[in-house]
């Protein structure tokens, strides 16, 4: 391209032209050369937005699977907020059904010890033994007694005398013998003192002592025998606890 000016114009070119024309190439390709570095950093910039969008993207991605999970997070967390409510609920109904049936139970077993209760009392009442007094007789200072079972069976256990009472009796029957209904346990003994059966009148019940005997079961009832007045009686038949 030069060859063809320096043919168009014949003047040889000058220093100056040289130069002129060096500078020129110069700034071709300074500007060749700033063309390229800026094609380069635009490259770069281009990398840098394509990279920064690459980030931004997962970010983006994980922001979604983040808010994702937290979302179903909070679905769980209701779930079991609402399950929670339910299993409590459910729970307060079970210790309430619970409460009922052990109160059902201990009025059960409260009406059952009742009745267990009024069957043993009407067991001791069918087969309880009872004496009356079968007779009385002194002659001096020698006393004989006669106590008479009225119903069911007795086994004799023993008899007290009361050391107060003047009188002190002796039953003439073996520990356990058992009485049959009718039968009689013979006492004799002996006045002590300035005691007198026929004399001394008490206006008030004196006793002489108590007949301790079992009915079938072996529970142990009591009889006390007291002087009356003039007389002589023996009492309704208690359960003794010794």
């Amino acid at each position: 391209m030069y060859s063809n000016w320096f043919m168009i114009d014949s003047t040889p070119p000058k220093l100056t032209d040289w130069i002129q024309a060096g500078g020129t190439i110069i700034a071709i390709i300074a500007a060749i050369i700033g063309f390229v570095k800026l094609f380069i950093k635009d490259r770069q910039h281009e990398k840098e937005i394509s990279s920064l969008t690459q980030i931004a993207a997962a970010q983006e991605s994980n922001l979604k699977k983040v808010q994702s999970l937290l979302k179903e997070s909070q679905k769980q967390t209701m779930e079991f907020i609402i399950q929670t409510g339910e299993m409590q609920k459910s729970n307060s109904l079970y210790k309430r059904h619970l409460e009922v049936l052990g109160e059902t139970m201990a009025d059960n077993k409260a009406h059952q010890s009742k009745m267990i209760q009024i069957k043993k009392a009407e067991r001791k009442n069918e087969i309880l033994p009872r004496f009356k007094m079968g007779g009385f007789s002194h002659m001096n200072i020698n006393v004989n007694m006669q106590l008479q079972l009225v119903k069911n069976v007795a086994y004799f256990e023993t008899y007290n005398n009361d050391p107060r009472s003047g009188i002190t009796l002796s039953p003439q029957m073996p520990k356990g013998k058992s009485i049959g209904t009718n039968e009689t346990i013979a006492f004799n003994g002996m006045i002590s003192g300035e005691f007198s059966i026929l004399r001394d009148y008490q206006p008030t019940p004196r006793l002489i002592g108590e007949i301790l005997f079992r009915n079938e079961d072996k529970d142990l009832y009591r009889q006390v025998i007291t002087r009356s007045g003039a007389g002589f009686e023996i009492g309704q038949p208690e359960e003794a606890f010794i």
